[in-house]
């Protein structure tokens, strides 16, 4: 329901707002955060043990020296880490 009905909603509601105030002429616009919600918690606990996970293998294949720090950096940026 969220995915599907409540996020959308606020989103374009949240973007018309931003328009108003013309925000895209500001330093700050308007988000919706949904973080608090029990419901996405679940996705923040794999996000974490996905990113622990990576992490650790990349750790050992630079200190092994399968691959290069920039790689290393690489690959976290792809996470957005």
């Amino acid at each position: 329901m969220y995915e599907e009905s409540i996020i959308p909603d606020m989103n374009e509601r949240i973007a018309a707002i931003n328009n108003t105030i013309g925000a895209d002429k500001k330093s700050w616009e308007l988000k919706v955060d949904y973080s608090h919600l029990p419901v996405f918690s679940e996705n923040y606990r794999e996000r974490s043990q996905t990113i622990n996970t990576m992490v650790n293998g990349l750790s050992r294949a630079l200190a092994d020296g399968a691959i290069t720090i920039e790689q290393y950096q690489d690959e976290l940026r792809k996470f957005g880490i």
